[in-house]
């Protein structure tokens, strides 16, 4: 059984959330178009992933289940809420489920997504999940 909670898809852009109140950070990132591939993996390689992999491993996994779920059952999310909600320095991708796609071919290159179809999933909604999982001993 794996649980996933959409709540995790912020994960992916940890250094970003929250910048589009911070002029410093719309300077650094506003440049990258959300729209664009090469401009989308660049971010995600040289700003986003490094960032990601500092985490946990166990935030990491949750997190990679939770994005493989999600993009491939992508009516039980609505990527642009998640992009929307988050404050992030750059603009809104026309379509923000391909943005996170993007993510996921540099975070988990070569990886494919499908063996999420093969898994029991439980959906869970906690806001806080991501805090009680930090808290949780290694």
């Amino acid at each position: 059984m794996i649980t996933v909670n959409p709540i995790y898809i912020d994960e992916v852009l940890g250094p970003l959330i929250g910048g589009a109140d911070d002029e410093a950070s719309i300077d650094d990132y506003g440049y990258y178009k959300s729209d664009i591939e090469e401009d989308v993996k660049s971010l995600a390689k040289d700003v986003l992933l490094p960032d990601f992999k500092k985490q946990k491993e166990r935030l990491q996994d949750v997190t990679k289940n939770t994005l493989a779920y999600y993009l491939t059952y992508p009516g039980k999310v609505n990527f642009e809420s998640i992009f929307n909600s988050l404050l992030l320095p750059i603009e809104t991708p026309v379509n923000a489920q391909q943005f996170f796609q993007w993510i996921w071919e540099v975070f988990f290159e070569g990886e494919s997504k499908d063996y999420i179809k093969k898994e029991f999933i439980v959906e869970d909604f906690n806001v806080n999940a991501p805090l009680e999982l930090l808290k949780e001993k290694d």
